[in-house]
């Protein structure tokens, strides 16, 4: 049966697809969802479903006989009309006093128990997990794993103990996985940390990918801070994926550039159409207006009116992008409100580079390069270099 959360959930943020190569995970023997509870694909899926379960049907029993009772009460006990009220009625009664007392309590030590058992489980990570570092900011996420790259997914070997040590950048957030049952506050000025060890389910040799969304409110986009976790099938496909995973030299720049704005959440706020507005100003034609001066600010001046860029169009348009990116609030856009974060410290001057290639590319071309170079077979990429560079192509 399909579960009533997952569907709500992927009916409501639905924008965000995974990436090709892929899969979603198989709704197989002992990974399927219930009526109340989505897949279970991590180690905590029993400490969480069972308590819950176990809460819900006590709930049930005791509201279905309360209400009984009760009516039958009413209806035995009603006085009719002229009948004179009988007095001697017993005004204790100790057997049951402390049955309606113990067994409640027996109870609830019960589930104090249980789910003490699970928060010190959830915890208190294993010694040997793989640590991965996590920043959430409006509207994003970003996984730095222990070979340096930074990525806004996050993938995982199976079967294998997973840290994660989270910071926020501006307000507060939650790092929530459903499939993993799996829910940590990411709150600014301090780390918070949660693990979990993820379950392949074996059907398929591709990695499996799972919804990862921000449960607490963190303004106008929170409903698109949404990303995927992948749960590769083997350790050596997530090691090989590992090794490839921050090399961006194995792409032209303005591919490079492409895939590096769409790792670090630009292409959320920032569209590809001319002249559309989202959070921030389109990136179409971002490079072309810096390169004549034309870029207009809230004080009402332009590029070309400010000085300290320099003289030549290209140096000053390139150290403006370059501004934009480390020190965003120095000028900010006419039309545009403040409000993005700083990439100093993600971008450094070779991703710079290749993000400056990208809009270079759009000055004169739509689309999405990467998506042009990943059609083409992994060992030819000949036409896409003799379209875009008139020259041969390269084999990654």
């Amino acid at each position: 049966m399909t579960d009533l959360h997952t569907m709500l959930l992927t009916l409501a943020q639905a924008p965000n697809e995974p990436k090709e190569g892929v899969v979603a995970p198989r709704n197989v023997e002992g990974f399927r969802p219930d009526f109340w509870m989505p897949p279970d694909y991590a180690n905590f899926g029993s400490q969480v479903d069972g308590p819950f379960h176990f809460i819900t049907w006590v709930c049930i029993f005791f509201f279905v006989g309360i209400t009984i009772a009760l009516i039958y009460f009413v209806w035995k006990y009603w006085k009719p009309a002229g009948v004179v009220e009988h007095q001697d009625v017993p005004s204790h009664h100790t057997m049951l006093e402390v049955t309606w007392s113990g067994i409640p309590l027996i109870i609830v030590i019960i589930m104090f128990y249980v789910g003490f058992k699970g928060y010190m489980d959830m915890a208190v990570p294993p010694a040997n997990a793989q640590q991965i570092d996590v920043t959430a900011w409006q509207w994003q996420w970003g996984f730095k794993y222990p070979n340096g790259a930074e990525l806004p997914e996050l993938h995982v070997p199976p079967d294998e103990p997973i840290r994660l040590l989270m910071k926020s950048k501006d307000v507060l957030h939650a790092f929530y996985v459903p499939n993993f049952r799996v829910k940590q506050d990411v709150v600014p000025g301090r780390f918070s940390m949660a693990w979990f060890q993820a379950r392949h389910s074996g059907t398929t040799d591709q990695p499996e990918a799972h919804r990862l969304f921000c449960a607490e409110y963190c303004g106008t986009d929170h409903s698109n801070m949404i990303s995927w976790v992948y749960v590769h099938p083997t350790r050596a496909s997530y090691e090989a994926w590992l090794a490839k995973a921050g090399d961006y030299g194995q792409y032209p720049p303005e591919v490079a550039g492409d895939l590096l704005t769409q790792r670090l959440g630009c292409q959320t706020c920032h569209s590809l159409v001319k002249d559309e507005i989202k959070t921030g100003p389109s990136f179409k034609g971002v490079w072309g207006r810096a390169l004549r001066g034309e870029t207009k600010f809230s004080d009402g001046r332009t590029l070309a009116d400010i000085p300290g860029y320099g003289d030549d169009p290209v140096v000053r348009a390139r150290n403006y992008i370059q501004e934009s990116i480390y020190d965003p609030a120095t000028r900010i856009v006419f039309g545009i409100a403040p409000g993005m974060s700083t990439f100093r410290g993600q971008v450094d001057e070779e991703k710079l580079g290749y993000i400056i290639a990208y809009l270079q590319w759009l000055e004169d071309h739509d689309g999405s390069p990467h998506a042009e170079w990943s059609a083409l077979p992994a060992d030819d990429k000949s036409a896409y270099m003799q379209k875009y560079h008139g020259g041969g192509g390269g084999t990654n």
